[in-house]
């Protein structure tokens, strides 16, 4: 399968804001920060497998861009939701075929506490064979769901919802962003801007819609002043 971020031509606008280094991340001190364990893993280019769990908008699309960015992998993506058995077996086969001829294979699969237990069994042999490395997300803590043979075979990570200095800096790059591909200046009023931190609930893609969907139908203006009424409006309230 494609990888997730193998877009049609309507790219959504919170995708075209992953970041591309290490450096552009943002959220998950505990674990992307200096010291943190998946940073580290990044900075020496290598993988574990490992599952990592979070709210949606918590970074984890995010985590997975730029591992495709730093690693010399090649990457097959599954969604646990619409794969058949036999489309987990293609993806495995696939992956596999890429390490004979040299490269490590990654394979990303998302919501995976949804496979069902055959699916999860075809995973335990290449895993202990190190036939591949495995990354699964899920937005709940998936352990109780996985098998125990796949699960004692994978690290776990939480991914927390992002912290409202993370959202800030992510508003500011969304807006920033919107400002060059609409050719308009773009004003945020500083009470505007903590409600749209506080009602984005630490979910960024969540904030970056918002910030998008204020600016609907604005394209033949100079100027977009955005205050606490315009969100207020776009909410349908008065």
């Amino acid at each position: 399968m494609k990888s997730i971020f193998e877009s049609p031509r309507e790219i959504p606008f919170p995708s075209l804001l992953l970041p591309e280094t290490i450096k552009d991340f943002l959220g998950q001190p505990h674990l992307m920060g200096e010291k943190g364990f998946l940073r580290g893993l990044l900075e020496r280019q290598t993988f574990r497998s490992m599952v990592i769990y979070g709210p949606p908008g918590c970074g984890k699309s995010s985590f997975v861009r730029i591992l495709e960015k730093t690693l010399p992998f090649h990457f097959e993506t599954v969604r646990a939701g619409e794969a058949s058995g036999g489309d987990l077996r293609k993806s495995i086969d696939r992956a596999v075929s890429f390490r004979q001829s040299g490269q490590e294979p990654l394979l990303v699969i998302e919501e995976i506490d949804r496979f069902t237990r055959v699916q999860q069994d075809a995973l335990v042999p290449v895993l202990e064979r190190g036939d591949l490395k495995l990354l699964g997300l899920s937005f709940d803590n998936p352990v109780k769901a996985l098998l125990p043979p796949l699960a004692s075979r994978l690290l776990v990570f939480s991914f927390h919802p992002l912290e409202p200095t993370d959202l800030n800096a992510l508003l500011e790059k969304g807006r920033i962003f919107l400002e060059k591909r609409q050719r308009i200046r773009i004003l945020i009023e500083h009470g505007a801007q903590s409600i749209l931190v506080r009602r984005a609930g630490g979910d960024g893609r969540k904030l970056l819609l918002t910030l998008e969907g204020l600016l609907a139908g604005k394209e033949n203006v100079d100027e977009v002043r955005i205050d606490a009424a315009m969100i207020r409006r776009m909410e349908g309230g008065t």
